[in-house]
């Protein structure tokens, strides 16, 4: 389910995906972009009519995107579901080609207009802010993408992490993120730039997932 269909009960969602599983067309039922009480509603309605349980959620995560740090991952922990994350390099954002103040490097995802960018990740604030990683990246002898996708590999509640390149050249610079650690002090100060559960960015909120906490009509 890539995002909530509020036309659509999920009772009968969840059934649909269930028969799709006892068929063998599909081996597991995933949920993108819904709230973690979503989730937990699709698990309630699983056990209580013996349908195939939700194994995994898929969530827009990276070093300026925290806000699923709050209560998604947390439940996901506590519930035995997997977690996928998205955009990890804030769609070319934390590479650092993004410069403040400055031109769209030519043939950029902003560039070429992309509207997701400009949803959810052209904020001069993330822009800043991956200015400000870079010496810790270069500290650790590695470029900012690399240095942000380890830095989502190394929280243990994440099941995997999707990857967007577009050449190979931005693949194997992917393939970078393995086999090291990024240190304590640099954590801290991650921390500090974008607090746990936070997000760059003043009244910041992804379209795909609206505030539905205080309804206007």
């Amino acid at each position: 389910m890539h995002r909530p269909d509020p036309t659509t009960p999920l009772d009968e969602t969840i059934e649909a995906l269930s028969d799709l599983v006892r068929q063998g067309k599909v081996r597991y039922i995933g949920m993108s972009n819904h709230y973690a009480w979503q989730m937990c509603e699709a698990l309630w309605t699983a056990d209580r009519r013996n349908l195939t349980p939700v194994a995994c959620g898929q969530q827009l995560y990276n070093i300026v995107n925290r806000d699923i740090e709050l209560e998604q991952l947390p439940f996901c922990q506590a519930h035995g579901v997997g977690m996928m994350v998205y955009s990890p390099l804030a769609r070319g954002v934390l590479t650092g080609k993004y410069l403040p103040n400055q031109a769209l490097p030519e043939g950029s995802r902003a560039a070429r207009g992309d509207s997701r960018i400009q949803q959810t990740e052209m904020r001069d604030e993330s822009l800043d802010v991956a200015q400000k990683l870079k010496p810790l990246a270069d500290r650790h002898g590695k470029p900012l993408s690399q240095f942000a996708l380890n830095w989502i590999l190394a929280n243990p509640i994440i099941t995997s992490v999707i990857v967007g390149p577009r050449t190979l050249e931005q693949y194997e610079d992917n393939l970078g993120c393995l086999g090291w650690k990024i240190d304590d002090e640099a954590l801290d100060e991650i921390d500090r730039l974008v607090p746990p559960g936070e997000h760059t960015g003043w009244g910041f909120n992804d379209p795909i997932t609206p505030v539905l906490g205080r309804p206007k009509d």
